[in-house]
């Protein structure tokens, strides 16, 4: 069981089980939704490529890893892609919210 899994690594019961069973948004840190970055693509097509390391340089450039030992890491910090590879989105109502590091093919 996960609970179990967190408990052993050091998660309080409470924690681990609002984790588990309850709602993540009470103990795990999150930005605001006005605080939220959403890029929106210029074109409509069919997505045929997402380069994750350029979305994941971003986050790390966001603040989600270090360069040092010494640097804290920002949990706030994600990416969260709302189409992915294959699938067909509208420039006027498909958000993507990692807008040039997806291609797109036009047509």
């Amino acid at each position: 069981c996960f609970q179990v899994m967190l408990e052993c690594q050091g998660v309080s019961k409470e924690t681990a089980q609002e984790l588990c069973h309850g709602d993540i948004w009470k103990v795990l840190p999150h930005v605001p939704g006005n605080q939220v970055t959403k890029l929106l693509s210029h074109r409509k097509g069919i997505i045929t490529d997402i380069d994750a390391m350029s979305v994941a340089m971003s986050c790390w450039k966001l603040g989600a890893g270090r360069s040092r030992a010494d640097q804290d890491i920002d949990h706030r910090v994600g990416i969260r892609l709302l189409k992915t590879v294959g699938e067909e989105k509208d420039k006027a109502i498909s958000k993507v919210r990692v807008g040039e590091l997806v291609k797109v093919r036009e047509y």
